[in-house]
């Protein structure tokens, strides 16, 4: 599959064109954007979209390889076996946290171009629109 011009310059090599792809596919569908105004809001929804599945990826990543690094059991000393076991549990808190900050913060960019699509979308509506009459009313 060749690149579009958004994921030529968003992707990780290791992310794959197909699913990205998709998501944009799906997004535009979904939303439809009349001018190019709006499609960069949903442009914006797709990146922060996207980020919030990169994210995930990361914390899974970073936690497995925490794990293998403070691999209780391995050691005769049960001592150390504790601390490498809490080792862990603070690396994967430290993990997490990183994570909820970044989540909440994609979370926040993907609601904000949503609203400005439909402010958009609300203020291109005709002045004799249905929803332009209920708002007046």
């Amino acid at each position: 599959m060749t690149l579009t011009l958004e994921a030529a310059g968003f992707l990780q090599p290791w992310e794959s064109v197909e699913a990205f792809e998709k998501l944009r596919r799906e997004l535009l569908d979904f939303y439809q954007p009349a001018d190019a105004v709006e499609r960069y809001s949903v442009d914006d929804m797709i990146r922060a979209r996207w980020m919030i599945g990169r994210l995930t990826v990361f914390k899974d990543t970073m936690i497995r390889l925490q794990q293998r690094k403070f691999n209780p059991g391995e050691a005769d000393d049960p001592q150390a076996d504790l601390l490498a076991e809490l080792a862990c549990i603070k690396a994967s808190d430290n993990i997490g946290a990183m994570y909820d900050r970044q989540i909440a913060r994609q979370r926040r960019s993907f609601k904000m171009a949503q609203d400005t699509f439909f402010h958009l979308r609300d203020s291109a509506a005709p002045k004799n629109s249905p929803k332009k009459r209920e708002k007046a009313a």
